[in-house]
């Protein structure tokens, strides 16, 4: 891919999706910290933004960036969880202008900061402390 086309938005319908390897191949295990930022716009209410996992359900490990009654939602389940972390932005993002999604976590203490506002933090229930994936990320 060329560095210019890395710095251009990309459009979805709603079934589309890009997916790709995180820097440390095809198989992540035992991450201890996350940090991701996304940048994105949208006027729908709900759907998914990012999502790495292994196994099929979220009852496994995964990490989710999605759209929630027009809020901006993290969650993530670190495989012991009975269930997952979730931090909700305090201001919708459905109004079709940009905003940046930081995500932070270290072990199971995660954090979500949009735009300028200030972050929000939560920890997740006792168990386990790293994430485990397949190392691909899905947009």
């Amino acid at each position: 891919i060329a560095k210019e086309d890395l710095e251009r938005p990309v459009a979805f319908g709603g079934s589309d999706f890009l997916s790709f390897s995180n820097k440390q191949g095809t198989k992540s295990e035992g991450q201890r910290e996350t940090n991701i930022e996304v940048t994105f716009r949208t006027s729908h209410h709900k759907g998914l933004l990012l999502w790495t996992n292994k196994g099929a359900t979220i009852r496994g490990d995964y990490l989710a960036l999605a759209i929630s009654k027009g809020y901006a939602q993290l969650s993530f389940n670190l495989g012991k969880q009975k269930e997952p972390l979730l931090i909700t932005s305090l201001h919708r993002v459905d109004d079709s202008r940009w905003h940046t999604a930081l995500i932070e976590r270290n072990m199971r203490f995660g954090t979500l900061t949009m735009d300028d506002n200030p972050p929000i933090s939560n920890t997740s229930e006792p168990g386990a402390t790293e994430l485990n994936t397949d190392g691909v990320y899905w947009i």
